[in-house]
């Protein structure tokens, strides 16, 4: 899994989907990266909001920032195993990316691919939060991915993915006082419908914010397991053919 993502969609049309407060605006991130300043859904003034957070959280024992972590280790790891309990945030998202690696190939070489939830075009990644308040009253955030093993169908790819949920589990992950119907939201990372493409790797450039880039350069997981099963479908059809000695 790359730390790179993309939020096309409108602020004003993510905080009417989700029913949030739009305290922060934004304009569209097609390669967000760390170190940006990206939106992020808060539990703000008794109400999900849509916050402006810094992708990278510093903790006393990192002598540098931690964009991600992996969800199997937040119970056993301070400063995580507080802010799992009360610091929990969703970073909306439209896709995200991961490398296929490859023994044969030069790190460099490395095919990127553009990864989808097949379900909706906008979904949520799990995260935490820390937040400063400025002697002005203004909270500054910032914020860091949860990460958890990947689905089966994207195991080909990459063993790390973001924790994703629908749309429909966010009130639950930012205000449920129970962690385990937190832990259980990460572990149905599997119930989502994924689907990946190969694009160019000038998508890992810094400073690119190309929406051009997100064109796919081959087929998709999906269009290519539609091609097997015409295929398998062609075949059962010339094999039923063959069987009746040349006459349908």
């Amino acid at each position: 899994m790359l730390n790179l993502f993309t939020i096309g969609t409108r602020p004003d049309v993510v905080a009417e989907q989700l029913n949030l407060q739009l305290k922060d605006s934004y304009s569209p991130v097609y390669q967000a990266r760390p170190g940006m300043k990206l939106p992020i859904i808060v539990f703000s003034s008794n109400k999900p909001s849509l916050v402006s957070g810094h992708w990278g959280c510093q903790t006393d024992a990192a002598t540098m920032s931690l964009n991600s972590f992996p969800m199997d280790r937040v119970m056993t790891q301070p400063p995580f195993n507080r802010w799992i309990h009360t610091q929990r945030c969703l970073i909306p998202a439209n896709c995200f990316f991961a490398r296929r690696t490859d023994k044969n190939l030069q790190p460099n070489d490395h095919q990127i691919y553009l990864v989808r939830v097949l379900q909706s075009r906008l979904f949520l990644m799990g995260g935490l939060f820390a937040v400063e308040r400025t002697l002005h009253g203004k909270d500054i955030y910032s914020f860091l991915l949860l990460t958890t093993e990947s689905a089966d169908v994207m195991r080909t790819l990459t063993d790390q993915m973001p924790v994703i949920l629908p749309p429909e589990n966010l009130s639950t992950w930012l205000t449920s006082e129970h962690l385990i119907d937190i832990m259980q939201l990460a572990d149905r990372v599997g119930d989502q419908w994924f689907d990946y493409f190969p694009v160019s790797a000038d998508i890992l450039t810094p400073g690119t914010n190309n929406r051009h880039l997100l064109k796919p350069l081959g087929v998709s997981l999906r269009e290519e397991e539609e091609r097997k099963h015409k295929l398998k479908a062609i075949d059962v059809k010339q094999d039923r053919f063959d069987r009746r000695g040349g006459k349908w």
